[in-house]
This record gives C-alpha cells, structure tokens and sequence, in this order.
C-alpha cells in the first residue's frame, strides 16, 4: 500500500479525533455520577453530559472539581449537584424547607421525605458548625460562589459540609441526552431550562 494510501486513511481519523478534542476540552465534557447523593434523578454510573460556559441559573445541575472544594477529595474528582444559592442570596432551610432570599423554594424534583432530611440552618450556622473559612460570617453567597445541594439530602456531601463552589471549580451544566434510558420526569428535572424556583 503507498503511502499516499495509508495517508487517505489516517487523514480522516486525525481529523475525527480533533473534532473530538476540541469539543472535549472547551464545549462538552463526559461526566460519570459516582455516588447516591442526586438520586432519583441521576443514578450512581450513570453517564451524563457537562455542557461548559452555559448561563447558571438556580436549579442547574452542574459538575465540579471537588478537590478545589472537599478537602477529602481526590484529585480528578467531579462531584454533581444542583444550585440552591446563586451569588448574594440568602439561603436557609427551616422545617425542610429551603429559603433563598426569603422565598420559599419549589422542591417538586425531590419527594416530601427527602425535603425533610434538609435540616434547619442559615448559611452562618453552617460556616461555624463545619469550619469553611476562618474569616467572617455568612449571611449571603459570595461574589462568584455558589451554594449547591445534592437531591438526596440524607446522602449528600453538598454545600452544608464543605462550603460554596467557586465559579472556577465548575466544569458544566448537566444534562441528561433524550436517547439516554432515563424517566422522562428525571430528566426533565435535571435538564429543564426555565425553573420554577419559588413557590
């Protein structure tokens, strides 16, 4: 075979791995969940798409670079959850409830009992009680921060423990592609694009 050959059929493939290189590295990344912590909505090993440079808004599902936030965990490591606190709001949870600047939040992508394992705090009680940052007190999410949670409360090493995701831990926006074999109600509760956030 002459090389003019064997070039005709590497060509195609350099091409094809470039494509997905570059796709790879600055619009989408493969995200594997490991873990309960968003169940039901996303499963342990279930493989999902972190779709990168997307407006945030509160009720996103995103992945993130734990080591830059959970001093336990590994390097390499992703963690998926969903945001509760955007930059300067409130957040607190009474009751099971979750308020964010005051409002009650509509929670309908988590049963009643998973609402309830909650808890009650402020940002500032969890700040004291799991030591995020020696200084100041929170009252509000801080600029470029976010406070995330995950959707089984009962499981989830989320915001309450390690403290907010900066914006430059975050990789993506989760979604879950329509040919995936999921409910159409879990994936619609990850990938909805306009949330109805307040009750």
């Amino acid at each position: 075979m002459s090389g003019k050959k064997i070039w005709s059929l590497i060509y195609p493939a350099l091409i094809l791995f470039g494509i997905i290189f570059l796709i790879e590295h600055f619009f989408i990344e493969f995200t594997q969940v490991s873990g309960p912590s968003m169940s039901p909505n996303l499963t342990d090993k279930q493989m999902v798409l972190a779709f990168k440079g997307q407006h945030l808004e509160h009720g996103d599902v995103i992945t993130f670079n734990a080591a830059k936030v959970d001093p336990k965990a590994s390097l390499g490591t992703l963690y998926v959850k969903r945001i509760i606190g955007m930059p300067g709001d409130t957040v607190e949870a009474r009751d099971g409830k979750i308020y964010v600047n005051n409002q009650k939040i509509n929670e309908n992508f988590i049963s009643s009992s998973q609402q309830k394992n909650t808890g009650d705090w402020t940002l500032n009680s969890l700040s004291v009680k799991n030591s995020w940052r020696k200084q100041g007190n929170y009252i509000r999410v801080p600029n470029n921060e976010y406070f995330v949670l995950g959707d089984n409360r009962k499981v989830s090493k989320d915001s309450r423990y390690f403290g907010f995701v900066p914006s430059d831990a975050i990789v993506g926006k989760v979604k879950v592609p329509f040919w995936w074999s999921t409910s159409q109600a879990e994936k619609e509760n990850i990938n909805q694009e306009h949330h109805e956030f307040y009750e």
